[in-house]
């Protein structure tokens, strides 16, 4: 309860604040040289980072933040008199981005395997491609490559999937929810998720999108849904999207 409640209070301060700027700009206290920068697509990406940084996810808070911030230098060369230009941007600007890329990649674990279960002989058999902890937490993590997995664990606890040009399809359909909430936070840019349940689980999303969407798919179902259990799905989802089926 209190963290929806300080979702609603976030965003709608959010939108306030919003509207303050727009107010400001139109009866000419503020500049209006700064106006079409404060409401542009590279400043809304400055902002989505800021925000994911401070909810815990480094990685893709900074990266969409500086994705942002080198997208408007052109316009705040002209605002603020710096010198600017392409020559800059590709000659100096775009390779230190991608070394710091490669050390957010390092630190971030980027490069950790995925967890590839199967069902064998009575026991289950771990195929190194990834991250699936023995409570049955996932860490998934693609660029510009995939991942198409049935999860066996008996219990599914949430976790993280991150990609970036990269399609992730996980069926949940053999597994269960513990009692309670659990949450699984899906991160995309220009990719996919597409999630298989069971057509009895309660699921919320939460989306968070730009450019992107996330849809429960299942459709109407006369089976009563499990109350006591729920499945909450927060998607961070950039020009990506995502649904979830049965």
């Amino acid at each position: 309860m209190k963290n929806k409640m300080f979702r609603r209070s976030f965003w709608g301060g959010l939108f306030i604040l919003v509207g303050v700027l727009y107010l400001l700009f139109n009866v000419g206290a503020l500049s209006i040289v700064w106006k079409p920068i404060v409401f542009s697509w590279q400043m809304f990406l400055v902002v989505l980072g800021v925000i994911w940084f401070f909810t815990h996810r480094y990685f893709w808070g900074v990266l969409i933040a500086a994705i942002g911030v080198i997208s408007l230098l052109p316009q705040l060369s002209e605002v603020m008199g710096f010198d600017y230009s392409q020559t800059m941007l590709s000659g100096i600007l775009w390779p230190l981005v991608i070394i710091f890329f490669g050390i957010m990649i390092i630190t971030h674990s980027f490069t950790h395997h995925h967890l590839h279960e199967r069902w064998c002989r009575g026991n289950f058999k771990r195929q190194a491609m990834g991250k699936t902890d023995m409570d049955g937490k996932i860490d998934y993590n693609y660029i510009f490559s995939g991942l198409d997995e049935i999860f066996l664990r008996p219990v599914f606890r949430g976790g993280e999937i991150n990609t970036i040009c990269g399609g992730v399809k996980l069926d949940l359909r053999k597994t269960s929810l513990p009692e309670g909430d659990t949450v699984l936070e899906i991160n995309s840019i220009c990719g996919g998720v597409e999630l298989w349940v069971p057509q009895n689980w309660t699921v919320e999303i939460r989306p968070q999108s730009f450019l992107g969407g996330f849809a429960d798919r299942r459709g109407y179902s006369a089976e009563v849904k499990e109350t006591d259990r729920k499945l909450i799905i927060v998607a961070s989802l950039i020009m990506g999207g995502g649904d979830v089926r049965c």
